[in-house]
């Protein structure tokens, strides 16, 4: 503060960093649309259903196979669907945080807002580390990945895609052999519960630009046709690979 003549008048400068200051009055929340921001970013995780969590750990009443749908005739009887169990699945969140620190001086002086800079990065960061989680995740010590030590990293947070075929390995096939009668055998071994649009197939970057964009069947015929096809989108070109076997590969 700054005294002036009269010793009851005085001016004090208010700040942000002092918690006598405006400390208390500063927002916590980056923005309105931060989270539309890191969904935008999302590649893994839109393929997954979502839905919003009241509490910090949801337990959810378990189902055990599809539900039984019978025939029957107006006034009929129905047999109780026995698909619904006496047990439940618990979900429990986990959070995820980035913290970026920067003066107001700043974004003053710079030509571009920097918050805005800092905003998009943290959203991109967060979407990042999420489908990364989702397909690196393991919670073994140590975990499946070398590279992962420290006790924070987001690859520590649950079971990914990865970690559960690795760990299960009863469902696995063999793709020594890799072929499109190869990758069918995948869903065809899943039987009646590999229905179309609740199937995803995710491949890393390796096997999509080494095996994916070279695809042949057991004939040795190309199997991205379109790409010899005039006016049809090239994968080879685009890098868009679409569907196989009518599935989305991401």
């Amino acid at each position: 503060y700054h005294e002036i003549d009269e010793p009851l008048l005085r001016e004090k400068a208010w700040d942000t960093t002092t918690a006598t200051g405006v400390l208390e009055w500063v927002p916590t929340v980056m923005s309105s649309d931060f989270i539309q921001r890191v969904d935008q970013d999302l590649v893994v995780a839109p393929v997954f259903n979502e839905f919003v969590m009241t509490a910090k750990k949801i337990d959810f009443p378990a189902g055990d196979g599809i539900p039984d749908v019978q025939l029957r005739a107006e006034l009929a009887t129905i047999t109780a669907d026995a698909s619904l169990v006496s047990r439940s699945v618990s979900f429990s969140a986990v959070d995820f945080k980035v913290r970026n620190d920067y003066g107001d001086n700043l974004d003053e002086d710079s030509i571009v807002s920097t918050l805005d800079e800092i905003r998009g990065r943290q959203a991109y960061g967060l979407a990042y580390h999420y489908d990364r989680a989702i397909v690196d995740g393991d919670t073994a010590s140590p975990h499946q990945d070398d590279d992962v030590t420290a006790a924070t990293d987001t690859r520590k947070a649950w079971i990914g895609l990865r970690g559960k075929a690795m760990n299960d390995t009863g469902a696995n096939v063999d793709m020594s052999t890799f072929n499109l009668e190869a990758i069918g055998t995948l869903a065809a071994g899943m039987g009646r519960y590999a229905r179309i649009p609740d199937l995803a197939l995710f491949v890393g970057t390796n096997v999509l630009f080494t095996k994916l964009f070279t695809l042949k069947d057991s004939a040795n015929n190309a199997v991205w046709l379109p790409a010899n096809t005039p006016g049809a989108p090239n994968p080879i070109v685009t890098g868009e690979i679409g569907r196989l076997y009518g599935i989305p590969v991401v």
